[in-house]
């Protein structure tokens, strides 16, 4: 106890020093607590309602190289089902966004389509009623009943205990309530936030996309339950046989003839490979935060032990034994890093709840909870109590070396080897530093290179907003009467000059391939078609993307419903199956129906923004409607003037339609760019304060070494030396330490950078442009660092000095 108050007492006499060091601590703690935190929550938390996870598996077609995942019909998903034997039990399922009508309100659900016993194979039990019977999943359209969310139960039914039975509408269509899911359960993925479920027979009757009766009508994912008895490469071959025997006649597909099966884990497959290289790089971005901060404090609390150098002789001299002054250096550090931790821990609770981490992206309507648990708690205590034994190890045993003689006959200064200690801590703190600037600056120039690329369309004064006529019900009838009064509405709204429906927009969300076939294509054709991406716009399409026509028209009022098939090609297009441009007047055909080219558009970044141009074309609206549709208004006003009037407008439209607000064009690219905009932030700010506890660092040595070398200073200065020879002096030494540092983080960024080089695009890992401007940036910032204890040295007055001790 006494020990506790002497080491109280002494942290009260420097307050300064005491919340410096806290601070310090408390960024590094809410660093690594904030990454570990994301990364447990993405891909090791336990998920709510899913039993026994490790023996789940998904269930993919897939390309070649396994990295492109396709999907199943229902007829395959019935014999696959039937046929496996690695496999206890398999489910196929699927999701969309429908219209919850409820007491006179109308708003979007996450909704998911399931097989009847998608429950029972993942383990979930109903908080209330029921889940799917067998029979519900049998004859389509026959059994229009729901499973809810508890969150759905009690927010917008008020956790009414007589819920079962109880009618709700979706898309226009009454299904009855006969279950509750557990609390927190809202499907096996995290970020899409399901809160209905509905028996796969139900598809056609709340119009979702897909048919159950066609055999190539790919639309489901699936996940099996794996038999006690199987493997994982066991059930590879099985569903890689099965495959090859269901898909024989697309063998042109290249997705047709490859399996993969997959452990089932939070993130969906197709995001696992982005998010999984992500999160890695936060967590070594954060991680090097901790180590910089420990090396800062580890830094300070060494200086703090050569100022009390001659308390600890006093000390000795009395008798203390050295384990004693150990303790309590140990003692003081954990005190601090407790401090400190709890701090971080505040932090770390503010960092994850920003809307950066909930929800990333407007386009995907992801949602995250990344609320600390005990398991966060227990990181960042642990993490305080081991950084803090291993910070405080090297001062406490620094100050128990204490030359007893010698330090009560020169007040405790003195100590090279501790000088050279404290440049090895700024050395490292400066190499580790330039590892995440480096991140950022990658990820910027990246952007940078992209933001010049040409996607083929025209994204200023373009607003977005996303449309789904299924929510409405009875699309065939009510659907195309929806959409022209939504466009006219839109159109007649001041500030706009013009707008266009289509199915998708360049790099939008979501997209359609097909096959086509041509006579005497140019280009080998497979036997099953030619694959190419589809798009179904409207007459206003061309015009207000303001993608050019290379030849021949857009479509026109006359193009609807009825009249001959038509279509505009990519200029990709009509090279590859035709060898020119110049193909107006020739057919091609989609299945059964013969198409004429009428026109031909400029090639657009179809998926992503720095895809090789892809083969595409482009049909009428009016030949094909769609439930699920993309308003894209063109402005003459400032577009984001426009988002509440435009909001506004097709609400008074259509009442009863959920609408979103508008989003500018321009995060059609940001969306594609989604993974290198938000890997710029995070870097970008964790880099800087690397950079800040650096400088910081950098301050204190110098600082220091000019309060130790006063008389130097002033001997130099009495031999003639100016005040510039001085800061010279300073300048070059900081120069030393930078250099040092520089090479050794060029070569360890060098190292962890390449973990990133799927997300460069237009540079490489290696780039001197990146490398040069960080490490400029990073001797500027030590510079300034040095600019008081330079100051300081060049204002020593050598009578002064001289005189000292």
């Amino acid at each position: 106890m006494n020990e506790l108050n002497l080491t109280l007492r002494s942290l009260r006499k420097s307050p300064a020093f005491t919340l410096t060091i806290i601070l310090l601590i408390a960024i590094g703690i809410a660093a690594s607590t904030t990454a570990f935190t994301l990364v447990h929550t993405l891909f090791f938390k336990p998920r709510i309602g899913v039993t026994d996870a490790a023996s789940l598996y998904n269930l993919h077609p897939a390309n070649k190289e396994g990295t492109d995942f396709g999907a199943w019909s229902w007829p395959h998903y019935l014999r696959l089902r039937s046929d496996s034997r690695q496999f206890s039990a398999v489910t196929a399922f699927t999701g969309l966004v429908t219209g919850l009508a409820h007491e006179g309100r109308s708003t979007s659900v996450e909704t998911q389509l399931v097989s009847a016993n998608f429950f029972d194979v993942i383990g979930t039990r109903p908080a209330l009623g029921r889940f799917f019977l067998p029979a519900e999943e049998l004859t389509p359209g026959a059994h229009p009943v729901a499973v809810i969310s508890h969150h759905l139960w009690q927010t917008e039914f008020g956790g009414r205990s007589d819920i079962l039975g109880t009618t709700l509408s979706l898309n226009g269509e009454p299904f009855t309530v006969v279950g509750v899911a557990p609390e927190g359960f809202h499907g096996t993925f995290l970020g899409f936030d399901f809160h209905v479920w509905i028996p796969l027979s139900m598809a056609r009757v709340i119009n979702a996309e897909g048919d159950l009766a066609l055999p190539n009508a790919d639309w489901l994912e699936l996940t099996g339950r794996l038999a006690s008895t199987a493997s994982q490469a066991g059930a590879q071959a099985e569903v890689q046989a099965l495959a090859v025997t269901y898909r024989a006649d697309r063998a042109a597909d290249e997705r047709a003839l490859r399996a993969m099966v997959l452990p089932n884990r939070p993130i969906d497959d197709d995001l696992r490979g982005s998010a999984l290289s992500l999160a890695g790089a936060l967590a070594i971005v954060a991680g090097l935060v901790l180590v910089i901060a420990c090396l800062n404090v580890s830094g300070l609390l060494l200086t703090r032990a050569e100022e009390r150098r001659r308390e600890s002789a006093v000390r000795l001299a009395l008798g203390a034994g050295r384990g004693r002054l150990i303790r309590q250096w140990l003692q003081e550090s954990l005190l601090l890093f407790a401090l400190g931790g709890l701090g971080g821990l505040l932090l770390a609770m503010w960092a994850t709840d920003l809307a950066l981490f909930r929800s990333p992206t407007p386009f995907i309507p992801l949602r995250f909870d990344f609320t600390l648990d005990w398991r966060a708690f227990t990181f960042c205590f642990s993490a305080a109590l081991t950084a803090g034994l291993l910070t405080g190890l090297v001062p406490a045993l620094r100050a128990s070396r204490t030359d007893v003689v010698n330090d009560l006959k020169r007040g405790g200064h003195g100590a090279t080897g501790s000088s050279r200690l404290r440049n090895t801590f700024v050395v490292a703190q400066l190499a580790l530093a330039l590892v995440p600037l480096v991140a950022a600056g990658l990820f910027a120039r990246t952007l940078a290179h992209t933001s010049r690329m040409n996607p083929g369309f025209d994204p200023e004064q373009l607003l977005v907003t996303p449309l789904n006529l299924a929510q409405l019900g009875d699309t065939d009838r009510r659907g195309p009467i929806a959409a022209a009064r939504l466009l006219e509405a839109a159109k007649s709204l001041p500030g706009v000059g013009s707008a266009t429906l289509a199915n998708r927009l360049p790099l939008g969300v979501g997209g359609l391939s097909t096959v086509v076939q041509v006579e005497n294509p140019a280009t080998p054709m497979p036997k099953s078609g030619f694959p190419t991406d589809l798009t179904f716009g409207d007459p206003s399409y061309f015009e207000t993307l303001r993608i050019p026509l290379l030849a021949g028209r857009g479509f026109t009022d006359a193009d609807r419903a009825g009249a001959p098939a038509v279509a505009v090609v990519s200029e990709v297009f009509a090279r590859q199956l035709f060898d020119t441009t110049e193909v107006i007047g020739r057919e091609f055909k989609r299945g059964r129906t013969a198409i004429r080219i009428v026109g031909v558009a400029r090639n657009v970044s179809y998926r992503r923004l720095w895809e090789t141009a892809r083969p595409q074309f482009y049909l009428p609206l009016a030949q094909n409607p769609r439930a699920r549709l993309v308003l894209a208004v063109r402005t003459t006003a400032p577009a984001e003037s426009l988002v509440q009037p435009l909001l506004a407008q097709l609400q008074a439209a259509q009442p009863d339609l959920p609408l979103a607000p508008a989003l500018p064009g321009s995060e059609q690219i940001n969306f594609t760019l989604f993974p290198q905009r938000l890997g710029a932030q995070i870097a970008a700010v964790l880099g800087g304060v690397c950079l800040l506890l650096a400088a910081i660092g950098l301050y204190g040595v110098l600082t220091l070494g000019a309060v130790r070398q006063t008389r130097e200073y002033g001997l130099r200065a009495a031999l003639g030396a100016q005040r510039s020879d001085l800061v010279a002096l300073i300048a070059r030494r900081v120069v030393g330490l930078v250099l040092l540092g520089s090479l050794l983080g060029g070569g360890l960024a060098f190292t962890l950078t390449r973990l990133l080089q799927g997300f460069l695009h237009g540079i490489a890992a290696f780039d001197l442009a990146t490398y040069g401007a960080v490490v400029l940036a990073l001797s500027l910032v030590s510079l300034l660092a040095a600019w008081l204890p330079a100051r300081r040295a060049a204002q020593v007055d050598p009578m002064i000095a001289l005189r000292a001790e």
